[in-house]
């Protein structure tokens, strides 16, 4: 389906969209309407770009060229927002791109191939220059990212990882011979629990190799609540500039280039970040390729800002990590979790659990968070290590009651409580 070249939209005569507020806040005016947690709102309306821009935003990292494609997963219990988080960004697809297709909420790894490999599923674009250029976009909307895999977990792990923004994808069975996808582009926005994930990390079902790939978005808290849902005036003006500007970027295609500016800002703060990767293998993963997602985030920042320039500047880049460094507080916990340590476990638990309890618990209260997980020995080896990391910090404290017990402080409440002179210490 071939699709001629436009010009850029920044250089449309018609300024009336260019004053229009930036696609992000009407996607955020529109969706908190409901209960969705934030940071769910953002990354469905930013993958929601990768689907609609696919490989139509291009950026070289030497020879490998980087597009807009994006596998993200909303992570969370059951009943926080994800969901329809997911369905809103699915519904905007469909009504702004009707023409490209949307994969099935279960599917078999074989049968992906088989559709892609099709002769009518590529799709045509005239560039710049008159070259033409084919794709293969295919968009996944998933409400349980289990049920997708469920056939064979394993193979399509596997396969997710293999295609991420390849050039091109060879398949070859028995039933069907050679299949070759020429420049296949999958966008996967997935809901899912933490409970399942963590235990296909720890198991390695989900490896390294695919996590690497993927942006989890991993949400404790609910949104506040909505008894009654208002769509508001306002609201439904955000959702109509909503579904416009995905049309308007309808015709760009872009590759991005680096400003002096962008540079300067991406050299320190790329080194930087290498030089202090996780030793955990999910946060790792996650670290080392950073720079690859920041790229990805920034074009599609990009495609739909008021003033597109298809430029790396330090502004646009600061722009993407901004939306990159908002999930990292709570990446952490599933990558603790995930661990094979059960010790790490229970640390992140007593950190939870002190956190919402105003930053103390009574040592007591730990033996019992924990008595089903480890044994005593353990548990003391657990706070020893905490206390030794300067995570926690252990005094005597006379309780409500006026016995004096072991009570255990997170770091910053025993700062606090310092500096209000509510614990004092001798000097």
């Amino acid at each position: 389906m071939p699709i001629k070249w436009a010009q850029p939209f920044h250089e449309k005569e018609n300024q009336k969209t260019m004053s229009s507020p930036e696609f992000l806040d009407d996607y955020h005016t529109y969706c908190s309407c409901y209960e969705i947690p934030r940071n769910y709102i953002f990354w469905s309306a930013i993958t929601l770009l990768g689907a609609c821009i696919h490989k139509r935003a291009a950026f070289n990292v030497g020879d490998i060229a980087i597009h807009g494609n994006l596998y993200t997963m909303l992570v969370g219990p059951q009943g926080n927002g994800k969901t329809t988080s997911c369905d809103f960004a699915k519904k905007f697809f469909i009504e702004a791109y009707p023409d490209l297709p949307i994969g099935a909420s279960t599917q078999s790894a074989e049968d992906i191939v088989k559709i892609m490999a099709s002769d009518d599923f590529p799709r045509t674009f005239t560039k710049p220059d008159g070259s033409v250029f084919q794709i293969a976009p295919y968009a996944f909307f998933m409400n349980e990212f289990k049920n997708f895999v469920a056939y064979s977990p394993s193979r399509m792990l596997a396969f997710l990882t293999d295609i991420y923004d390849r050039d091109k994808f060879d398949s070859s069975t028995i039933k069907r011979s050679s299949e070759v996808i020429i420049n296949p582009c999958l966008t996967i926005l997935a809901c899912e629990n933490p409970d399942w994930l963590i235990r296909n990390l720890r198991a390695d079902v989900v490896s390294g190799g695919f996590s690497r790939r993927v942006i989890y978005v991993y949400e404790i808290d609910r949104a506040e609540p909505k008894p009654i849902i208002s769509i508001t005036p306002e609201a439904e003006l955000a959702k109509q500039r909503v579904l416009q500007r995905l049309r308007d970027i309808k015709t760009q295609i872009a590759q991005f280039q680096w400003t002096e500016s962008g540079k300067k800002f991406f050299i320190p703060w790329y080194v930087n970040k290498q030089k202090s990767i996780p030793d955990n293998p999910l946060m790792g993963g996650y670290v080392g390729t950073k720079h690859i997602q920041l790229f990805k985030v920034a074009m599609l920042l990009d495609f739909v800002s008021n003033k597109p320039m298809h430029t790396f500047t330090d502004e646009l880049l600061m722009r993407g990590l901004v939306y990159l460094d908002a999930i990292e507080e709570n990446m952490p916990k599933l990558s603790l979790s995930a661990g094979r340590n059960e010790l790490a476990i229970s640390q992140q638990k007593i950190l939870e659990k002190m956190k919402d309890n105003h930053g103390v618990l009574s040592e007591k209260e730990v033996k019992k968070l924990i008595e089903t997980d480890l044994t005593w020995q353990e548990t003391a080896g657990v706070i020893r290590h905490l206390e030794e990391t300067e995570q926690i910090v252990r005094r005597e404290m006379k309780g409500g009651d006026g016995v004096n017990r072991q009570y255990l402080f997170t770091a910053e409440e025993f700062q606090r409580r310092v500096a209000n002179g509510i614990i004092k210490i001798k000097p």
